[in-house]
């Protein structure tokens, strides 16, 4: 019952939330590094249902208003390069962004009277290139020793139903007025402007001025670029800690879909991104899960983790379904890695196989079948800063008995990926079809941030030495007793070798066939557990 009252306040919420459109642009159909300015005579567009107002002069082929591109040129000065964001990209490296030239004013319109939260504003390469460097028709803003108090300023007014104007913001695209030079600046990448105390509006007019003016003319280029009109205000991120999820307080054999619309939800300040569709009552990006069942096949069963709960017996962990992409946001910092196991539906159907899903292996076993998650860091700036990789099934060996489909949590190291703020997960199998993947795209995830050497409160972590360390063909263990399992992973997870019954003081031999690189040796004797890191020379 829970589960339907909560659809039917996410159909409300939807329902209203159409006027609450927002315009990202992506939604527009544009070839790569194009642009669309009005040469089709149709007078305006529409992102997100609201209304982008464009006038063209088929004489002159000239335009003002508002156009739309996917332009990258950040270097090239002057009027040729009119179409590019000086960020080269749109907000959040999405593709497609507005292009703002008011002559004197641009026009956006809503079909009712609207509050609008805001949207992200730069420059454009053309503006920006001429404030800073100057060019033959306009100054260097600040001039030539900085003290020009110099600014490139956007009015917004909201307007009313019969078009007058009912409240007023000001924005600074650039700004040398500072008594401390050092804090001049001009605008070089997305920000927010913050429209939330402006009154309801029918219609938004934007017109630009200057500092730098002839004969009543700005010099200035007058163009700005939009992206994300009336989208989500910027999340105010905290430092992080760990990332749990018993901070989410759910039911006893409960989950967390995303029903409630808001879009999110948060642990230890890592913020789980999540898009539920309340027309079909699908997801996709993160969920948060306690239930248990580690038996039942099928997509009915999409959020629990095989191991039939969190890391170290913990309730609740994070379920993931990526579509492409789950992505989580967090302050930027050095993440040091995070758990990770199958959902019990990704591994019955990888273990028996379904109507969708082959068995991995084969019948034989001896198919190539594998599972792969991809884990990509992104840094402040949306740059990439490098990927790691991490088998969740893996039959590629050719002994077919070190085939295997995860069922337990296993650490992945991410501190290689350096300081980030972003990480996006993906998966990639062997199994695929005409409509992409046939293994069920889930997976789990816990303790993000924070690595723990037991899987339960009782087990005790073992004092073992393993020497030479780098080595180059071989390794001792010491400190262990009988019937003890090894396993040798590379950086990415993937399990390299594997031993039973190893004793103590044993060597482990013919190591030379690895590559030179990082290693992690993980030793389990009974319910305690080591893991330590090796360098193979």
């Amino acid at each position: 019952m829970k589960h339907i009252y909560l659809a039917i306040v996410a159909t409300f919420f939807a329902s209203n939330l159409v006027a609450q459109s927002v315009a990202k642009f992506d939604d527009l159909n544009l070839a790569p590094k194009k642009f669309w300015n009005g040469s089709d005579l149709s007078g305006s567009f529409k992102s997100g249902g609201i209304a982008f107002h464009n006038s063209y002069n088929n004489d002159w082929q000239y335009w003002s208003g508002f156009a739309y591109s996917n332009i990258t040129d950040i270097v090239t000065e002057g009027y040729g390069n009119q179409y590019s964001a000086i960020t080269g990209r749109g907000y959040a490296g999405s593709t497609n962004y507005a292009v703002c030239y008011p002559s004197p004013s641009a026009e956006a319109s809503f079909s009712a009277a609207t509050k609008v939260s805001g949207f992200y504003i730069t420059n454009s390469t053309y503006a920006y290139l001429s404030m800073k460097n100057g060019d033959q028709f306009s100054k260097k803003l600040g001039g030539e020793n900085g003290s020009d108090p110099d600014f490139f300023k956007l009015m917004i007014e909201a307007l009313n139903d019969a078009g007058k104007p009912v409240d007023t913001i000001y924005f600074y695209l650039a700004d040398f007025r500072f008594a401390d030079n050092s804090k001049d600046y001009i605008l070089n990448k997305w920000s927010w402007v913050d429209l939330s105390e402006l009154k309801e509006a029918n219609k938004l007019r934007f017109s630009l001025s200057s500092s730098d003016n002839s004969y009543g003319f700005m010099n200035t280029p007058g163009y700005f670029c939009m992206d994300d009109l009336n989208g989500e205000k910027p999340y105010d991120y905290q430092p992080v800690t760990s990332a749990g999820f018993e901070n989410l307080n759910l039911g006893t054999q409960d989950f967390y879909n995303g029903s409630d619309l808001k879009g999110s939800f948060t642990s230890g300040n890592f913020r789980f991104l999540n898009d539920y569709n309340a027309d079909w009552g699908s997801w996709s990006g993160f969920a948060a899960s306690n239930q248990t069942d580690t038996k039942t096949p099928g997509w009915a069963n999409q959020y629990s983790a095989i191991t039939s709960q969190g890391v170290a017996g913990t309730p609740t962990y994070a379920v993931a379904y990526p579509t492409p992409v789950s992505t989580i946001l967090f302050k930027d910092t050095i993440v040091s890695g995070l758990y990770v196991t199958n959902s019990t539906y990704a591994y019955l159907s990888m273990k028996n196989g379904d109507v969708f899903s082959k068995k991995f292996g084969g019948e034989t076993g001896n198919d190539e079948d594998y599972l792969i998650l991809t884990i990509e860091g992104f840094n402040s700036e949306n740059q990439s800063s490098g990927k790691v990789e991490f088998f969740l099934a893996d039959f590629l060996y050719s002994i077919n008995t070190n085939d295997y489909i995860l069922d337990t949590w296993k650490w992945v190291n991410l501190s290689k990926l350096g300081r980030i703020s972003k990480l996006e997960f993906s998966l990639r199998s062997s199994d695929n079809g005409n409509w992409g993947m046939n293994t069920p795209g889930y997976f789990c995830i816990d303790n993000l941030n924070h690595e723990i050497l037991t899987s339960s409160p009782n087990i005790q972590q073992m004092q073992a030495s393993v020497y030479p360390n780098p080595f180059s063909d071989r390794i001792t263990i010491s400190g262990i007793k009988s019937n003890t399992k090894v396993i040798i992973s590379d950086v990415s997870g993937r399990i390299v070798n594997e031993y039973v019954n190893v004793s103590n003081n044993q060597m482990i031999n013919r190591l030379d066939n690895l590559k030179s690189g990082v290693y992690f040796l993980e030793i389990t004797e009974g319910k305690n557990r080591f893991t330590t890191k090796l360098l193979k020379k």
